[in-house]
């Protein structure tokens, strides 16, 4: 991770010399350090593991952390109005004017209706029930 929150450009050099104490050195291909545990305050470095961007991307997703919809803050389209454009679809309305009546793109709508965007993520262990 990087950033202000992560181990990276603006992480206290404490924190690096702590992460590499307890897993060891972090090795060229897999530059990140991840977090196994899903508590957020949780600071345990025993709760760290190495791995690239994409593992942590994944990860993210997996474990329905990254804000889609309602708590993505640049969504168009409340997550309410999602079953709506489904209705409209099945009502006859073209991708366009369904578009229109949302004031968003037709490929936004597109993405949409093809299940590419807007999909509810659930945690792995919700997955498994």
């Amino acid at each position: 991770m990087t950033g202000h929150r992560g181990w990276g450009p603006g992480a206290s050099a404490g924190s690096g010399r702590g992460v590499v104490l307890c897993i060891g050195p972090i090795p060229i291909d897999k530059p990140c350090v991840l977090h196994e545990c899903d508590n957020p305050p949780c600071v345990n470095p025993y709760h760290l593991k190495v791995g690239t961007a994409k593992e942590n991307a994944e990860d993210r997703t997996n474990r329905g952390r990254q804000a889609r919809g309602d708590r993505n803050g640049q969504t168009k389209i409340p997550d309410i109005d999602i079953p709506k454009i489904f209705a409209d679809r099945a009502a006859g309305l073209l991708h366009r004017e369904i578009a229109e009546k949302y004031g968003v793109s037709h490929q936004n709508i597109t993405r949409i209706l093809n299940k590419q965007t807007r999909i509810i993520y659930k945690k792995k262990e919700e997955n498994n029930v």
